[in-house]
């Protein structure tokens, strides 16, 4: 998906809706638009020509007896997380999943069986897993919960190695392959994010801008800047202070009155900083996981941004005078035109729908021209699938997760794209472009997963606070060094 999204789209929006209606569920191109990755070959006369990849043809088959599927996901205030549909709707996103389920279902003679976590209770499905490995019952075949929620339970032995499930294939681009890299622990991978469940994809942070502000004051056109690589947060800050002002001369910043640069949630300084080059921990040759520390790239990024979100001139947050007269606070802010950015998840966009002016999305800044890549990352709160190590059955779900995995990449995926990107929320096609540039590198850090040292709330208050950067990595150093011990240290069998 990540180098095709724009010809997956391409694809999708061709179709109509029918298509996603599963009328024949023995013939996939019924229920499936094609998104075979693409690579580029040279040719011997003229341009490079583009040949598909079929990632389809090899997926595992089984015929099982009527094999109750069963399915845990848990609740989130923004993110998508529906694994079944009942029926066909006609709403593309739903009748993608429903088509997805039926498909597979007649396929392998299976049947999906879903339990939908409760309502803003974000620890549910980790407190059903911890209840049901204590009992010993049998009760789901894979669960999906927030990582950052459900990592440690990994660390106690609930979950089954998915190196050890048959027939999964782990290579494959339904598989997120930086939480594959990333999740590691002695050697073995316990959660892992895939193409099946939405709220990966709905936890990826990137920049909505306002092309109302853009226009209005003569701002260089922002999808030429990002494409011609010098989209920085030099730009960002230098865009931000061009509009953000008192409009009506009172001397105070009002939400209501007057216009800002930038929006963001004060917990998104860790994820910036990442998209500028830090790293908090790193992979070594042996498998364990080091504890980066600091470095000039890490004091000088961090140093940036704290020059440009202590500006109170340009930042709006849930804080800022005026914002709580808004329903929906900094998002109607925006959608009042009083913002140029607002940094979030994807999965956020939605509250934009009513919105009049149009926006677009752009990835996270490069820390200057000089990075070679758009580096985008997701919130360690997005949903991971795990099987429980109370399945018994786990070594022979293998096939129902990879084509349940695949016919996601292959046709819920796009439609999720299709609905959230063309239409309803955001009004041009270079975001979608921008979306190819930022899946195209996407990368985790398993230190956020698990929280070791704080290591979040310490580089959030560095940027917000302006802390002293030495200092304060050095006081959560030694914890860090123990955490990591710890983690390098265990073995689950």
């Amino acid at each position: 998906m990540k180098k095709t999204i724009c010809l997956m789209l391409l694809l999708v929006l061709a179709l109509p809706l029918s298509l996603y209606a599963c009328n024949s569920p023995s013939d996939p191109s019924i229920s499936a638009v094609s998104t075979s990755n693409t690579t580029l070959i040279q040719s011997t006369e003229t341009d490079p020509v583009e040949t598909e990849i079929d990632y389809y043809s090899d997926l595992p088959q089984k015929t099982y007896d009527d094999y109750e599927f069963r399915v845990m996901t848990a609740y989130s205030n923004y993110a998508l997380t529906a694994f079944d549909s009942e029926k066909i709707t006609g709403d593309t996103l739903s009748d993608a999943i429903y088509s997805r389920n039926r498909y597979v279902e007649e396929k392998l003679n299976i049947k999906i069986v879903e339990t939908k976590g409760v309502k803003d209770d974000y620890s549910a499905v980790d407190n059903m897993l911890r209840a049901i490995c204590a009992s010993g019952d049998d009760l789901f075949d894979i669960m999906f919960s927030e990582a950052s929620i459900s990592a440690p339970s990994a660390l106690c032995g609930y979950m089954t190695d998915l190196h050890s499930v048959s027939d999964l294939n782990l290579e494959k681009p339904w598989w997120e392959q930086s939480s594959v890299n990333d999740y590691q622990i002695d050697g073995k991978l316990f959660f892992v994010h895939s193409a099946m469940h939405l709220h990966y994809y709905e936890s990826l942070y990137l920049i909505m801008f306002n092309r109302k502000l853009e226009t209005d004051y003569n701002l260089d056109n922002h999808y030429k800047t990002v494409n011609d690589g010098n989209w920085t947060y030099d730009k960002l800050y230098e865009n931000a202070k061009i509009v953000s002002g008192d409009k009506n001369g009172d001397g105070i910043m009002n939400a209501v009155d007057d216009v800002f640069g930038i929006s963001y949630g004060t917990n998104m300084p860790v994820y910036f900083a990442m998209s500028a080059g830090v790293k908090y921990t790193e992979r070594q040759t042996d498998g364990t996981v080091a504890f980066v520390g600091i470095n000039d790239n890490t004091v000088n990024t961090l140093e940036m941004l704290n020059s440009i979100f202590s500006d109170q001139s340009l930042i709006l947050t849930s804080q800022t005078v005026g914002v709580s007269l808004y329903a929906n606070e900094i998002y109607s802010v925006f959608e009042a035109n009083n913002t140029l950015y607002m940094a979030e998840v994807l999965g956020r966009v939605k509250e934009m729908r009513s919105m009049d002016s149009d926006f677009g999305l752009l990835p996270l800044p490069k820390y200057d021209v000089n990075q070679e890549q758009y580096i985008s990352t997701s919130y360690a709160g997005a949903a991971v699938m795990f099987i429980p190590s109370t399945n018994k059955n786990y070594d022979e779900i293998g096939v129902i997760l990879e084509n349940i995995a695949a016919m996601s990449y292959k046709t819920v995926i796009p439609a999720y794209y299709e609905v959230n990107i063309s239409g309803k929320q955001v009004r041009d096609e270079e975001s979608i472009q921008m979306l190819d540039i930022m899946l195209s590198n996407t990368q985790t850090d398993i230190s956020l997963v698990y929280g070791w040292a704080n290591i979040s709330s310490c580089v959030n208050a560095i940027v917000n606070n302006s802390l002293p950067i030495a200092s304060t990595y050095k006081s959560i150093s030694r914890t860090m060094e123990t955490n990591l011990e710890s983690f390098n240290n265990t073995k689950l069998d």
